[in-house]
């Protein structure tokens, strides 16, 4: 058999997988692409989700400096994020879920909530701060905000449930890409050797080479540049296809960590805001001198208790206050551990020297005062804020 058949009968096998990969090389490139649309869509959802939750805290923060007359109404603290909210539930972005009832009931809560804001901004520009502030602290207001923030933090977990999911099924799919690849060539190779041994140093060493190359890469390097091959137009294609592949992965793994490194930045923000609010649902706030109010609203658990306490503690040493009026007319309930947790906080304050009035004792709260020896702690119980200032002024 002359060298023209064995030539012919050696590239048969050849061109056979060359063509089959010409065929499944764009079909991988094409569910590459596919895969990286995927996870761009989901990280635009949780870039828009996380944004969604920054607006909500921004413009929560900013309603409760207009409410205490320290931000104009018309400032862009304000407007802005309320702008920026009503066009992401304009469009349903920012809360991904399965039924669009969660939608609507996003856009219901937002609008009781964007109810409340304006009203409170109205109250502000009318000057009638008291109003605006005890409606800024209406348990109800944080409570849908809560509510918000709660279905926010759901669709960035689906989102970043999405992104996962994503990156898995594409390094699933290049992998099989690659394994399948990889036994072609080597089916290819072996074929081409028993045929025509002549051929061998034209082909089978380039081919040994970018086998070389798919394996490490399969092996868990994600960068770099493939070997040279000769210039034989089959394997030239073969190898620049690989290399695609490689460069189109290593882009877009540089895309998600970018995108996982602006996320940790936006929760880091989330979270400064949240203790930020946190911060202003234990105000305390001087009465008269030497004198602090600390009004108590909706419940006492673990960790507003060491907050209020820890607040509490350096109120009264920033301002050498004498005494302290402790209003728990806005508490919502109050059960043993509550109250066991109220003793705590007044005996702190009156080992710095502070006389206590406690004021806004509800028949339902005396019973559980009494059984927490609270009457035993050297206070003194009111009615009312004016009665305090009374026996004060009394005893002047």
């Amino acid at each position: 058999m002359d060298i023209r058949a064995r030539t012919l009968i050696a590239f048969t096998p050849l061109v056979v997988l060359l063509v089959s990969m010409a065929v499944a090389l764009p079909i991988i490139e094409q569910l590459d692409q596919d895969l990286l649309e995927e996870q761009i869509s989901s990280t635009n959802d949780l870039t828009e989700t996380q944004t969604m939750g920054i607006n909500l805290l921004l413009e929560y923060v900013a309603v409760n400096q207009i409410a205490r007359a320290t931000l104009n109404p018309d400032s862009e603290r304000y407007t802005q994020p309320h702008r920026e909210i009503a066009q992401l539930l304009a469009r349903h972005i920012g809360f991904t879920h399965p039924s669009e009832d969660l939608d609507k009931q996003a856009v219901t809560i937002y609008a009781e909530i964007s109810a409340r804001y304006e009203q409170i901004v109205t109250f502000a520009q009318n000057e009638n701060l008291a109003a605006a502030q005890q409606l800024y602290d209406d348990p109800k207001t944080f409570s849908l905000l809560n509510k918000m923030l709660t279905m926010n933090s759901g669709s960035r977990d689906s989102a970043l449930t999405a992104i996962n999911l994503t990156s898995s099924r594409a390094e699933t799919a290049q992998r099989h890409a690659f394994e399948t690849i990889t036994v072609a060539l080597v089916s290819g190779i072996l074929i081409t050797i028993g045929l025509s041994w002549t051929l061998v140093s034209q082909i089978i060493r380039p081919i040994e080479r970018i086998t070389a190359d798919a394996e490490h890469y399969a092996s868990g390097d994600r960068s770099g540049q493939l070997s040279p091959v000769s210039n034989i137009g089959q394997l030239r294609r073969l190898r620049n296809s690989f290399q695609r592949l490689l460069d189109a992965n290593t882009a877009r793994q540089a895309r998600i960590q970018q995108s996982l490194d602006e996320l940790n930045e936006q929760m880091a923000r989330e979270e400064h805001l949240r203790e930020t609010v946190q911060a202003l649902s234990v105000p305390v706030v001087p009465l008269q001198e030497g004198m602090l109010l600390l009004p108590l609203i909706g419940h006492l658990d673990d960790r507003r208790t060491s907050e209020l306490t820890h607040g509490l503690l350096e109120a009264i040493h920033r301002s050498r206050a004498r005494a302290v009026v402790l209003d728990i007319t806005g508490l919502a309930d109050l059960d043993a551990a509550g109250a066991l947790a109220l003793r705590q906080t007044i005996d702190a304050a009156r080992l710095l020297g502070c006389q206590i009035y406690l004021v806004g004792v509800r028949s339902s709260q005396a019973i559980t005062l009494t059984e927490s020896h609270l009457a035993e702690a050297d206070i003194i119980i009111a009615r009312d804020i004016p009665s305090v200032l009374a026996r004060t002024r009394a005893m002047v």
